[in-house]
């Protein structure tokens, strides 16, 4: 005796979506994640961050850079630990990863926009 088997229907895009590498949709999820971790933790570390001496607590008079490229501060660092730490802990279900990157996003574009009202220079 046979059982047919009928296939779930799909109720997102994300659901059950194949890669072309294999593997579902969400099982790459943490990788871009953890990098924004990895960015925070990066921030904390002399040899990373050039300038260290003059890493401000907030601020744009932070003299520090992440490779000798991007201005950080503590605050800044901070955020991106807490970002990827809330990344990782939402990357387990679609739903919460949306709602991570909708949120995280917005938390973003905040501060994005007062850089672009508050007048300063990018350059420091």
């Amino acid at each position: 005796m046979t059982c047919a088997t009928r296939e779930r229907p799909r109720l997102s895009g994300w659901e059950g979506a194949s890669r072309p590498g294999g593997g579902t949709e969400g099982a790459h999820t943490p990788t871009p994640v953890g990098a924004v971790l990895l960015l925070g933790v990066l921030g904390f570390i002399p040899g990373t961050t050039t300038s260290y001496d003059g890493l401000e607590a907030a601020g744009h008079r932070s003299h520090a850079e992440l490779l000798g490229i991007f201005q950080v501060s503590v605050l800044h660092d901070i955020v991106h630990l807490l970002l990827g730490a809330a990344g990782l802990a939402l990357a387990r279900t679609a739903p919460s990863a949306r709602g991570f990157l909708v949120g995280g996003g917005a938390t973003c574009l905040v501060p994005w926009l007062y850089g672009l009202r508050s007048g300063r220079p990018v350059t420091h």
